[in-house]
């Protein structure tokens, strides 16, 4: 028989889990389902994600300012993190804007592309707030036109 203290320690498992994950710098990503929540991480051998941040950083110039988002990082600094990222790197690699502004600053980005992946940041909103934003992103676009 499956008890409440079953599934509370089942999820406290998964948290610890997650947490243990985040603290040692292991990327994870949880996805709901409505069967549950699927957490993936890498395994040992997969390139490491700053790895990739070295190059995607490397290219644009941007070595120093990784540095400093680095620096921060390991003192759990998250205001001097977020001062080291620049308006030169969100231009470049994301979009913050109002609703308005989206469809045009989305066709700067897609054009090098088949498709963007648009959505809500969801740090520090709660489940509502994710949900309207991303009706605002999607109420946003364009219809689109047929093929």
């Amino acid at each position: 028989m499956f008890t409440p203290y079953d599934w509370q320690e089942g999820i406290g498992n998964r948290a610890s889990y997650i947490e243990g994950k985040l603290a040692h710098g292991a990327p994870v990503l949880a996805v709901s389902l409505d069967d549950g929540i699927l957490v993936f991480t890498y395994r040992r051998t997969s390139r490491k994600i700053c790895e990739i941040y070295d190059r995607l950083f490397a290219i644009h110039g941007w070595s120093a300012e990784q540095e400093r988002i680095r620096a921060a990082a390991r003192e759990r600094d998250s205001a001097a993190m977020a001062a080291a990222v620049t308006d030169e790197m969100i231009d470049a690699m994301a979009i913050a804007c109002r609703p308005e502004d989206l469809p045009r600053l989305a066709a700067r980005h897609a054009r090098p592309f088949d498709h963007l992946n648009l959505t809500a940041p969801p740090w520090g909103l709660e489940p509502e707030e994710i949900e309207a934003a991303t009706r605002r992103i999607v109420l946003a676009q364009p219809a689109p036109t047929p093929a």
